[in-house]
């Protein structure tokens, strides 16, 4: 179904009727808010001069407001803020349930609740990256985002005798829904000898010539659907790697260097 024009008012009832309308379409959707406290850890507020349009009617906040709610939210936790209509006013209230956007009202909704954005409370308890929604349709925008980098030992893998293992992200120390970047260093038994890869879904790597793609590679795994849980290495049957020069039981196999948000600061 093709979209339709709204004419501007010229003269008559059914002219001033199509202002109206014209009116209630620009800003059912419109939301200008900001938060306090943007580049500290603190719990930020709704910053005063705030204003958002909540099924068509809108509200405003002439003095910082207070987000109720933030006591009860668990630290490593990613939560929502969402502006709660009562009548004639409102309060502003952190959530954990997840909002989904309604194409009519222009916005993400829970029921009549309008979500304006959201935060992360890291594990001591700060708050940071804190970001807002804008009018269309998008997940959110961001503030931008801490980057860290971490080595951490494969630890115990016998190659010769076992093609895969898996780290999860209690091995790693790391959500692995956070890794941006993943290379693997692998050693043999006298820890001279090492090939490199890249965090991909499948990836395989080719070292020297005598070792051709495919001889090693990693995924990321779930045991649940939508849920990242574990990195899997493999070595291929037959390959290089497959040997008595891989398959000691008492040394450090070699490194996981990871690339990923750091969400603690």
């Amino acid at each position: 179904m093709a979209g339709s024009l709204i004419e501007m008012p010229v003269n008559g009832a059914s002219d001033w009727s199509n202002f109206v309308t014209i009116t209630q379409q620009s800003y059912k959707a419109m939301i200008f808010v900001s938060l306090t406290e943007w580049d500290t850890t603190t719990a930020p507020q709704l910053e005063g001069g705030s204003r958002v349009v909540i099924d068509g009617a809108m509200y405003q906040f002439t003095s910082d407001e207070t987000i109720t709610g933030l006591a009860g939210i668990a630290n490593s936790t990613e939560f929502y803020i969402k502006v709660v209509p009562a009548g004639a006013s409102c309060t502003v209230v952190a959530t954990t349930d997840a909002p989904t956007w309604s194409a009519d009202k222009g916005g993400w909704y829970d029921g009549s609740h309008r979500y304006i954005g959201g935060m992360y409370k890291n594990e001591s308890g700060n708050y940071v990256n804190k970001w807002l929604y804008q009018t269309n349709r998008q997940n959110h925008v961001k503030t931008s985002q801490q980057i860290s980098k971490k080595i951490v030992n494969i630890g115990i893998w016998d190659m010769e005798n076992t093609s895969a293992i898996v780290r999860t992200s209690d091995d790693i120390g790391v959500s692995i829904k956070r890794i941006r970047d993943l290379s693997i260093k692998i050693n043999n038994d006298h820890a001279d000898d090492s090939t490199y890869g890249y965090f991909s879904d499948l990836t395989l790597h080719k070292v020297t010539e005598d070792r051709p793609a495919g001889e090693f590679y990693i995924y990321i795994g779930s045991t649940t659907p939508s849920t990242l849980d574990y990195i899997q290495m493999n070595r291929r049957l037959g390959g290089h790697f497959w040997s008595a020069a891989y398959d000691s039981t008492g040394i450090n196999r070699g490194n996981m260097n990871i690339t990923y948000v750091d969400l603690s600061t």
